[in-house]
């Protein structure tokens, strides 16, 4: 009851594009963007290949901005299906993290196995 009350004083918001949705984090046309990108090869210094989900660009550059500047925690699962859904079929029993902030990235970097 209590978040009926508050769709009706704030009506849920597509983090995306910021069009009225139902209580998904994403509205059905950002969601079916975000479904037809396909995955786009891309070079990266270390790496001898590299593949990411979708181009970074529209709804799926919104998405990860969103997420990743914006603290929009309920859009991890979105993302995270999208990257499973797209890479699945390149690299089976895929586990992939974002890009790391710059702090994180110092972070992971001061990490040792024991």
């Amino acid at each position: 009851m209590p978040s009926r009350l508050l769709a009706l004083i704030a009506p849920p918001l597509c983090a995306v594009c910021g069009k009225d949705c139902d209580s998904d984090p994403v509205c059905g046309d950002c969601a079916g963007a975000i479904a037809r990108a396909r995955p786009q090869p891309f070079w990266a210094p270390g790496l001898d290949r590299a593949l990411a989900a979708a181009p970074y660009e529209g709804a799926a550059r919104a998405l990860i901005a969103a997420l990743k500047f914006g603290g929009r925690l309920a859009l991890a699962d979105v993302a995270a299906a999208a990257i499973e859904s797209r890479l699945e079929p390149f690299v089976p029993g895929l586990s992939s993290p974002f890009p790391p902030t710059p702090g994180a990235a110092a972070f992971a970097d001061s990490i040792r196995p024991l």
